[in-house]
């Protein structure tokens, strides 16, 4: 349903048992996310078209730049 309507570079997070022992995180992209382990502990964050991926981090900017002429 995604692919229907994002980019299939648009970046993905996965967060799998956050906060606890065997925390997993994975960065992936919204084309390749469902070869990743997605369970019941999983949460997923899909970015938008500004998203990208930096340094291990997903960064999605505000948008203030487009709202104001800075």
């Amino acid at each position: 349903i995604l692919l229907a309507h994002r980019d299939p570079q648009t970046p993905v997070g996965i967060v799998t048992a956050a906060t606890r022992e065997k925390e997993s995180i994975i960065l992936t992209t919204l084309a390749e996310m469902l070869e990743c382990d997605i369970g019941m502990q999983s949460t997923v964050i899909v970015g938008n078209s500004q998203t990208y991926i930096w340094n291990d981090k997903m960064i999605t900017p505000r948008g203030y730049s487009k709202k104001y002429e800075l």
